[in-house]
């Protein structure tokens, strides 16, 4: 017995109209229908939609029937995979709300913190902190008394990212960041995760999910490694000091539950572990980074297997994959045309697919623009206009494809890019922050798989008719 059709016939039986007369107004076959309520079998994508969307219901309890309709379609698997990567989007989108809230400060001006005082002391000390409250004031004022000299630093990190949540970690980075002197702070971290455990891909996700809430509202130099290690069991848990995050002047190290730490500023022991640290990082796989410029992954996407799945997911359409070189020759200024003709060239050889939101092209409709980074393509009159408007419709249900913004929000002011089974990059539309750039193995697979069947899910709108309603309103 399948629970989609359980929770179908409760809300049809708690509504006005009877379930012949639903059946009727749908056009669905009879006898289906009725084994779809009776749970004997579950809805196609196509008559969930119409199903969905003829029932008096809110967009929630919309939203909890396609849960529990893909819960039963999806391989667990794929189910854990999609219900993360959606996850991610919502995140993105809140990251636009904050981006909206009015602020009285210029978002350019430097924001000064004032600092509690240098932690280090020229003799060499060491000090017992008791407590994530004591650990994390002590933490905290260790790194903002960094902001005061011309010198970079770099903060080597090894600890959990639960703990590291714990210590309310990232809080302190994201606070440093707003001055404009944080950008002398370097932070590198590394993951240790215990091989041939199958759950541990779900672990890694999560972590890098957090990653990502973190990253969008950051603007910090921030990469992070991993590795697995064959030898880590829950015995290792028990060492006394099993964390550490390496200072410009000191150690602190961390017990399992971050709740007591040492400090200390021995200079022999502080070297041999910096020496340890570079050792082991230089040896380890990447696991996320931030970039200053997407662009300079042009060259990387030309020397592509041809064929190759890309993926693009944008509120509006690309210019990348839409460009042609009629198009760059009449929109883009003659000194950029060479630049951007190498760039939408990248994308050629490659088998990609890309979503947007419906709510994007007709946000082209209405300005007769497309806007892609810094780049704006401005139609000139009614005949750009409808050739910009043709060259998008013209690609619905073959390269281009519309989410339901309902079930799969898409962020207004971030892209994401993914290249089968290598990288995922979280790229801003909006100046002033840094791409993301993810090669942990296990996220970009259940990325890339959640992207390759995302046709069978309930996430894309149906290609005939979004073709249908945009051609209409382009002819208006």
């Amino acid at each position: 017995m399948f629970a989609t059709g359980e929770l179908l016939n409760q809300y049809i039986t708690d509504s006005s109209t009877t379930k012949n007369a639903f059946v009727q107004l749908l056009g669905i076959d009879r006898s289906s229908f009725f084994q779809i309520l009776k749970g004997k079998r579950l809805p196609t994508t196509l008559q969930l939609n119409c199903i969905l969307n003829n029932l008096p219901i809110s967009g929630e309890e919309k939203n909890h029937i396609r849960d529990v309709y893909l819960s039963e379609k999806m391989p667990t698997t794929a189910y854990n995979s999609r219900k993360t990567i959606v996850n991610l989007f919502k995140i993105l989108c809140r990251d636009d709300a904050s981006l909206n809230v009015p602020s009285d400060k210029d978002s350019t001006s430097p924001v000064h913190i004032i600092s509690t005082g240098n932690t280090f002391d020229s003799e060499e000390k060491t000090t017992v902190l008791n407590g994530t409250q004591q650990i994390n004031d002590f933490l905290r004022s260790s790194l903002f008394s960094l902001l005061g000299s011309d010198i970079s630093y770099e903060i080597d990190i090894f600890v959990p990212i639960s703990l590291l949540l714990k210590l309310r970690f990232f809080d302190t980075i994201r606070v440093l960041s707003m001055d404009e002197r944080s950008k002398a702070l370097t932070y590198k971290h590394i993951l240790k995760y215990p091989a041939k455990f199958s759950m541990i891909n779900n672990d890694i996700i999560s972590d890098i999910t957090s990653y990502i809430s973190f990253l969008v509202n950051v603007n910090a130099d921030f990469h992070s490694y991993y590795y697995y290690d064959p030898n880590l069991t829950d015995n290792s848990m028990g060492l006394l000091f099993p964390y550490y995050l390496l200072l410009p002047d000191g150690i602190l190290l961390l017990n399992s539950s971050c709740e007591k730490a040492v400090f200390t500023t021995d200079k022999i022991l502080h070297t041999a572990y910096i020496d340890e640290y570079n050792s082991l990082k230089d040896h380890l796989a990447s696991m996320t980074e931030n970039i200053e410029n997407i662009e300079n992954t042009v060259p990387y996407l030309t020397d592509l297997p041809d064929e190759t799945k890309t993926y693009y997911i944008s509120y509006l359409p690309g210019l990348s994959y839409l460009a042609t070189d009629e198009l760059v020759d009449a929109f883009f200024p003659p000194s950029e045309r060479e630049f951007y003709k190498r760039h939408y060239k990248a994308f050629q050889h490659t088998d990609y697919k890309e979503f947007i939101a419906p709510t994007g092209i007709l946000d082209i409709m209405n300005d007769g623009s497309f806007k892609e980074f810094s780049v704006i393509i401005k139609s000139r009159g009614l005949d750009d206009n409808k050739y910009l408007i043709d060259t998008v419709l013209n690609r619905i249900g073959k390269s281009l494809f519309m989410a339901d913004q309902d079930v799969f929000p898409i962020s207004k002011n971030w892209s994401v890019y993914c290249i089968e089974h290598d990288r995922v990059i979280f790229a801003p539309v909006i100046k002033g922050k840094k791409s993301i750039v993810i090669t942990e193995k296990n996220f970009v697979e259940a990325f890339t798989e959640f992207l390759e069947n995302i046709k069978d899910d309930v996430i894309l709108l149906d290609s005939e008719i979004c073709l249908k309603e945009m051609t209409k309103l382009g002819a208006q």
